[in-house]
């Protein structure tokens, strides 16, 4: 913006701030002195301003701006109302007002925007000394050009201290002409077109003593003809006096004359004041001649300094809020753009963005100049997408009254492009030498060092080359040598002949000596000066050493082959022979000096007594013919091992075993061969004699009558198996050698998963294993076999084979059987009389209701009472005979599954019931939540039944019995205690023992007993992984603890009727179809789709239609043949179908075979609650059996 702009809205704005002030000021002074007529205008109506005496003024002034904040106040107001100026200052007007007077106040201001002098307004002030006045305030506002208020300027009445009378009696005119004639402004009144009044300021500004020179003329008498904008003045004066009436104001400049005569020009604002009908011009002068003038210089100054930029070489610009203000052309042609395209575009535009860090780190936020200086470079993008470096020059200036960036920037980019290409050449140039493993240096003539590549800052330890550089050899790691290098330097210095690859010693930082092969030669000025040593060496340490080492590598390999335990010589490429080691001459009685550089195959005569190709002779020269000279040949790549039998070596007949290969060069040519031989006479003799003892002990295998094997775990191979094995399974010895994985095919699921973890713990632990197993043997039929797997080691301790011995204890088990049912049955026999009673009593409960229904069938309350009664009866009828078939019906060989301990414990004692009552024993119970476990239901029975028993033999009459059951982390545990005899000590170790009884097998009645029950119990607890604990103390009682594991590795189902959903189709077989139609109906309810059948044949008739995924079989059928002929057809075409056997008491012996090929057992009646149990655990059964078992060894 131009200087004489920026005064002029300055002086513009300064004048309408107290224009308002004194305009009313100047009429009252008119109308005094013209007129002489005294108005009774109140002080507050008008509105002083700041330029006047203001601060002295008597009347309580206050400023505030358009937004009610306090921009000055007077004494007299600080005065009245008891405030600090600087308390006030800058605060809102409403601060000091009392609570409640705030809206009041803001109405008050709000009418300023449409209404210079509103109505005075009464409101409550709170002084300085916390006095609250009662006052009023008066206002006046100055209004800027665009309407917005400017100013306003507050008078004050203190009601309080004028005593209750108001101020009309107050001085107005005298007051109003002070402020007209001490305004700084120079003011003049025009009425009709001539001057009315003036204050001092404006007879100063024009040079006149008094008004008289001035009163009555008008503006056009002291102006030239012509205005500098060649208007003439007379039209001039009457256009802007014409302008200012009709718009209300006017500004202009004005050429005029001051009385001096001399012409000054004037900055002329007019206000115009409505007055008794007519117009009174406001008029304030500025005098701008100085200001004019500086402005034409300074127009002349751009001129001439616009051509000079136009004209630079240079690019300038003017850059301020990082936007370009100004640029010359050459700016334009730098940039390639259209001049009119760079002004008022932000600079950073045209930076390129890798380097518009640069401009921000100088020109940090749009407004801080101060750092905007200096010298830096930078790139640009032109026009047409080139780039360009620029050299910037910067400083801080004014422009348009704002600081802003003056910018000088010359093409530097051709400079910058040698520049870099120089900077790449040394940079290839310094990347060679740091990268080269050839250390290089240059001294000057004093022996400092002037510079050096990166390896060999590395020889001296320090960190950079820096570092390196003015020091000597004095002061590095090597400075016990440095007088030694300096002898060098100075004749190299001194003559000017360069010396080259001769070896010097260094030692480096860690104390280490090297040895290095160094050049030096001298460096030359351009006058042919030497000035210094340019030198450059290699560590030649390891190649030093590696010479001396390969020296005495051929020294110890001489020895390694002079002194190898086994016979070896060496021949070259023409069969002479090289080396012949003392195993040799000791084998052959050849001394090497007779043997040693003779060729022709001479070293054959030894051994054959003829010279003709050997071994050897094959490693050089491969040769099928003269394999035939050896019993066994083998090659291995170029490697060839051979064993031949000699009859006279030496005087004895030996066997030999030879190996032979090439030798060759670090060229990979064929420079001669070796051969080693070694006597293994004796190794063959031994292996005649282990062929011998195989054969003896083969004997024995075949004819033991136990089945022995011995499998090779490394290559899955079966090495022996002896002939028993085909009693055993059906299988000959043949058929398991050529499938050894047939043993699969005869073990059943549980079997195969327990050997498969016996294997694993076998590999692991490294000792024997023993174990009861199952197999199936060819014709169907199965068998139990005790099993021993024991390691087989090889060397390192590590495991190579496998060996087992099968034992068929199939009779064995049988019997053990019969003895356990036996105790069993001795047992029911115990319970017969009170189940038999208790029985009775049901069977009574079950009669005399249905009687009762009978005598009274019109009466429906007591009908269905008594039919309630009868079934509750009869279910209880049905419990006491499920937990006796339970106990007595199942054997050992039922499925392992889900077993719940409470249940069982329940059942028994539902059985004991009659001998509990008899003897008035006091059964306390404590049975507490405990998780399933994996076993056998029936097998447990036994055990705790067979515990129970002796606890009520142990008590006498009116004793106490107490069960208990709880679990920990790992165990179920059931304890049973009594308080009867005890046991003696001497006794307590032995009652697990067979047939180890206190009560005798032939004592009186109930307490006779055969020995076997906590034999058997013992056995059956270990079987399921637990173990039985005995506490007694004779006299005082006994105390059982059972415990079983809960977690075994076994899943443990949930029952629930959708664990059948996979039996969509089942098939059941049962000569009573009574019974098969109970359980189809059951069935179908849950979900199922039931064919019923009388006899299995049909079943099998129906041949490939057959489909279904669950058999019931009934395990009481009449039909023995027609039942294993449709458990063989099943297991045999639909391996992976479910069968379930149905019973409606004691199975037979004769299915007890089949029994164990069954996935479970069902009793009959039928409820659905069994059916689902027994499904769920079938189903789980199914769904391990799912997995494929891999033995992994």
């Amino acid at each position: 913006m131009p200087i004489n702009s920026l005064i002029k809205s300055e002086y513009l704005i300064m004048g309408m701030i107290i224009m308002g002030a004194v305009v009313l000021a100047a009429i009252i002074s008119y109308v005094l002195s013209k007129r002489r007529e005294s108005t009774n205008r109140r002080f507050f109506d008008n509105n002083p301003d700041d330029e006047f005496d203001f601060e002295n003024f008597p009347v309580p002034c206050c400023v505030i701006d358009g937004k009610g904040i306090i921009v000055n106040a007077n004494s007299a107001w600080l005065e009245t109302l008891k405030l600090k100026k600087s308390r006030i200052t800058g605060i809102a007007f409403t601060d000091i007002l009392v609570a409640g007077y705030q809206n009041q106040f803001k109405l008050f201001l709000a009418q300023f925007d449409s209404n210079p002098s509103p109505e005075k307004l009464v409101t409550e002030v709170q002084k300085g000394d916390g006095v609250i006045t009662t006052c009023q305030l008066c206002g006046k506002a100055t209004y800027l050009k665009k309407g917005a208020v400017s100013r306003i300027v507050l008078t004050l009445e203190d009601f309080s201290n004028l005593g209750g009378s108001d101020i009309e009696n107050f001085n107005d005119d005298i007051r109003f002409k002070l402020l007209f004639d001490k305004s700084t402004d120079p003011i003049l009144l025009i009425d009709n077109g001539v001057y009315i009044d003036c204050n001092e300021a404006a007879l100063k500004l024009l040079g006149f003593k008094d008004k008289t020179a001035l009163l009555g003329k008008r503006p056009v008498q002291y102006a030239p003809k012509f205005q500098p904008n060649g208007q003439l003045s007379s039209e001039m004066e009457q256009q802007m006096i014409k302008l200012a009436i009709e718009k209300g104001g006017h500004h202009f400049e004005w050429t005029r004359y001051n009385a001096a005569g001399e012409q000054i020009i004037v900055d002329v604002s007019m206000s115009v004041i409505p007055y008794r009908g007519g117009n009174i011009i406001f008029t304030i002068l500025r005098d701008i001649t100085e200001q004019k003038f500086i402005e034409e210089k300074l127009r002349a100054s751009e001129e001439k300094y616009r051509v000079l930029i136009e004209n630079a070489n240079e690019a300038i610009l003017v850059v301020q809020d990082d936007i370009i203000k100004f640029a010359n052309t050459r700016t334009a042609e730098l940039i390639r753009r259209e001049l009119s395209m760079l002004i008022n575009k932000p600079f950073i535009e045209y930076i390129y963005p890798d380097d518009r860090g640069i401009f921000l780190q100088k020109y940090p936020n749009n407004q801080d100049y101060s750092r905007f200086t200096g010298n830096y470079k930078l790139r640009i993008i032109c026009g047409n997408q080139s780039i360009k470096w620029l050299d910037v020059n910067t400083v801080k200036i004014s422009w348009e009254g704002k600081p802003a960036a003056l910018i000088f920037a010359s093409d530097i980019t051709e400079r910058k492009n040698v520049e870099e290409k120089l900077r790449e050449s040394q940079r290839v140039l310094r990347t060679v030498l740091d990268n080269i493993p050839i250390r290089v240096f240059w001294k000057d003539t004093e022996f400092k060092y002037l510079g050096c590549n990166r390896a060999f800052v590395d020889d001296t330890g320090l960190g950079s080359i820096s570092e390196v550089i003015g020091k000597s050899d004095l002061e590095l790691s090597w400075k016990n040598n440095a007088d030694r290098y300096h002898a060098d330097d100075i004749q190299i210095i001194k003559t000017g002949v360069p010396k080259f690859d001769y070896e010097e010693p260094l030692t480096m930082p860690d104390g280490s000596d090297r040895i290095i092969r160094i050049n030096k030669v001298p460096l030359k000025d351009n006058a042919g000066r030497t000035i210094g040593i340019l030198g450059s060496y290699q560590d030649i340490t390891a190649e030093k050493r590696a010479k001396e080492a390969l020296a005495e590598s051929k020294r110890r390999l001489a020895d390694v082959i002079n002194f190898l335990p086994d016979a070896t010589f060496v021949i070259d490429k023409n069969g002479v022979v090289i080396a012949w080691n003392l195993a040799m001459e000791k084998m052959t009685g050849v001394s090497s000096s007779d043997i040693l550089g003779k060729g022709n195959y001479e070293y054959a005569i030894p051994f054959y007594g003829e010279k003709r190709p050997i071994l050897i002779d094959m490693a050089l020269i491969p040769s099928e013919k003269l394999t035939l000279n050896y019993s066994s040949v083998v090659r291995h790549d170029e490697t060839i091992c051979a064993e031949t039998h000699i009859d006279n070596l030496a005087g004895h007949e030996v066997y030999l075993w030879c190996i032979a290969t090439p030798l060759r060069d670090s060229r990979g040519n064929v420079v001669g061969a070796i051969e080693s031989i070694r006597d293994i006479t004796q190794i063959k003799s031994a292996e005649i004699k282990i062929r011998a003892s195989e054969e003896k002990y083969r004997g024995l295998i075949e004819t033991a009558p136990v089945t022995m094997w011995s499998y090779d775990i490394e290559n899955s191979k079966l090495l022996i198996i002896s002939p028993n094995v085909e009693k055993l399974t059906g299988y000959t010895v043949d058929e398991f050698m050529k499938k050894p994985s047939l043993y699969r095919e005869l073990l059943t699921r549980e079997s195969l998963e327990q050997i498969a973890q016996s294997i694993t713990k076998l590999v692991r632990t490294k000792t024997p294993i023993s174990l009861e197993n199952k197999i199936i043997h060819r014709d169907g039929s199965l068998k139990t076999v005790s099993l021993l797997l024991s390691p087989g080691f090889g060397s390192a301790d590590a495991i190579k084979r496998i060996e087992g011995v099968i034992i068929d204890i199939t009779e064995k088990k049988r019997l053990e059987e019969q003895i356990t049912q036996s105790e069993k049955m001795a047992a029911i026999g115990v319970l017969a009389a009170g189940v038999a009673h208790e029985f009775n009593n049901l069977l009574c409960g079950i009669i005399g209701n249905l009687s009762l229904i009978q005598n009274n069938r019109d009466d429906n309350d007591l009908f269905k009472k008594a039919l309630d009664d009868a079934v509750r009866a009869a279910d209880q009828a049905t419990e006491l005979v499920q937990s006796l078939l339970s106990y007595s019906g199942r054997k050992g060989n039922e499925g392992m599954g889900e077993v719940n301990l409470t249940q069982i414990l329940k059942d028994i004692v539902r059985l004991i019931s009659k001998e509990l009552k008899d003897k008035n024993i006091h059964l306390i119970t404590n049975y507490n939540e405990t998780p399933p476990i994996y076993g056998s239901s029936n097998q447990l029975q036994q055990v705790f039944l067979n515990i129970l028993i002796n606890a009520i033999h142990a008590v006498a009459e009116n004793g106490i019995i107490s069960i208990s059951i709880w679990h920990d982390i790992e165990n179920a545990c059931v304890e049973i205690s009594d308080n009867g005899i005890g046991i003696s000590k001497e006794n307590l170790d032995k009652i697990f023992d067979p047939f180890y009884s206190t009560k005798g097998v032939w004592g009186p009645q109930k307490a006779k007993g055969t020995g076997l029950g906590l034999s058997i119990s013992n056995n059956i607890v270990g079987n399921h992984g637990g173990k039985i604990q005995v506490r007694s103390i004779e006299g005082i009682g006994t105390e059982f603890t059972v415990l079983l594991p809960i977690n075994s590795g076994h899943s443990i189902s949930v029952t629930s009727k959708n664990s059948i959903n996979q039996y969509k189709r089942v098939t059941i077989i049962d000569f009573n179809q009574k019974n098969a139609n109970h359980l189809s109906d059951i069935l179908k309810k849950l979900g199922s789709r039931c064919e019923t059948l009388r006899w299995g044949e049909e079943l099998i008739a129906q041949g490939n239609m057959f489909n279904s995924d669950l058999v019931v079989l009934d395990a009481s059928h009449p039909g023995l043949i027609d039942f294993a002929r449709t458990i063989n057809y099943l297991k045999k075409n639909y391996p992976s179908i479910a069968i379930l056997l149905s019973s409606a008491g004691l199975i037979r012996h004769e299915f007890e075979e089949y029994i164990r090929q069954a996935d479970g057992i069902i009793y009959k009646p039928y409820t659905e609650e069994e059916v689902i149990k027994v499904l769920a655990q079938i189903s789980s059964k199914h769904t391990r059996a799912d997995t494929d078992i891999k033995i992994d060894v």
